[in-house]
């Protein structure tokens, strides 16, 4: 049986809903079917390469209109006794700055459809072409309107939370931190899930290949979580490579139900050559909703897509989202 075929009758075991987890709902499947899935995932690649590829474009439109608003500002700073001149320039920067919010706004927006098209193989097969068909029709309605201004004031993503400056802490009950300056709330990070491939086994008998914890952040009434994964090795970028932001994040339940999170920035993973590791810090905002799944439902396994490939982890600490939650609350 040729290498494709065979990739897909196992994406078709796990990947898919819940219920098709287990060989007794699996069903023949015949090289027709088989042919019809072939050229789906061939249409889904390719509308996900063009989405990327988009993201790209803008990207680079974006370091284009940076570097001339740049240059604006320099030459407004060579005119400070010429107010018809300096007037033009100011002009001129109110512009490029539209420009670049512009071109802001369509990048977040393309995230958002990265992250949906990469979804879209956790889905059940029979419903994949659809949703890829109504996303594509979202995506050229997009490009067809007209932004505007007002548009431009919507926020599309939850910023990440600068969780770095804790230094003024203040200790609260629970073992939850305050930031002062910041105003953000911020549980201690407590152990997730750990995990060894067999191959490296003989090599990590004291610790873990990867190793996660997880903690709870507030902000107002915003919660963020917060996925650190250390990987054992100084060399991880190599294997796992970045974390992209438009990725999404599985997180199936004790129950086979499941709800995606979707991370607000990408991790290039931190090298630290002493200790030999590499560290990856995900940061993740939790609707209302999530975080009422999570009081009421354990995870079981969580899937993340790295640039180097999918890897899917077996939860071992089930109540330790809902513990932290209990905490912040």
């Amino acid at each position: 049986m040729p290498a494709i075929k065979i990739f897909i009758l196992l994406v078709l075991t796990w990947l898919c809903s819940s219920e098709e987890l287990y060989p007794r709902h699996i069903s023949v499947i015949d090289d027709v079917q088989i042919a019809k899935i072939e050229n789906y995932s061939d249409t889904l690649n390719k509308s996900i390469n063009f989405i990327e590829k988009k993201i790209q474009t803008l990207k680079d439109t974006l370091v284009i209109l940076e570097d001339q608003l740049e240059y604006l500002k320099s030459e407004n700073t060579r005119y400070l006794s010429q107010k018809k001149e300096r007037k033009k320039i100011e002009h001129l920067i109110q512009n490029k700055n539209t420009e670049i919010s512009l071109i802001e706004f369509k990048l977040k927006r393309h995230h958002l459809f990265l992250t949906e098209a990469r979804q879209i193989i956790f889905q059940p097969l029979d419903k994949q072409d659809k949703i890829l068909s109504r996303l594509l029709d979202k995506i050229n309605l997009f490009d067809r309107i007209k932004i505007s201004k007002a548009d431009l004031k919507n926020d599309l993503t939850s910023p990440a939370l600068p969780t770095n400056n804790y230094l003024e802490s203040l200790p609260l009950d629970c073992e939850i931190t305050l930031s002062e300056e910041l105003g953000i709330l911020a549980t201690k990070f407590v152990p997730f899930f750990s995990y060894t491939p067999a191959n490296l086994e003989a090599h990590f008998k004291d610790r873990e290949f990867v190793e996660s914890e997880i903690r709870l952040l507030r902000s107002s009434k915003k919660y963020f979580l917060e996925i650190r994964l250390t990987i054992n090795t100084a060399k991880a970028q190599k294997t796992y490579g970045l974390f992209e932001a438009g990725n999404p994040i599985k997180m199936i339940m004790l129950d086979g139900t499941f709800t995606y999170l979707n991370a607000n920035a990408g991790a290039s993973g931190q090298v630290d050559e002493k200790n030999n590791t590499t560290t990856y810090q995900i940061q993740c905002p939790l609707s209302h909703d999530k975080i009422k799944l999570l009081k009421n439902k354990n995870p079981d396994r969580i899937i993340i897509i790295w640039e180097g490939g999918l890897e899917d982890y077996e939860i071992y600490h089930m109540d330790a989202i809902q513990n932290l939650i209990k905490c912040m609350e």
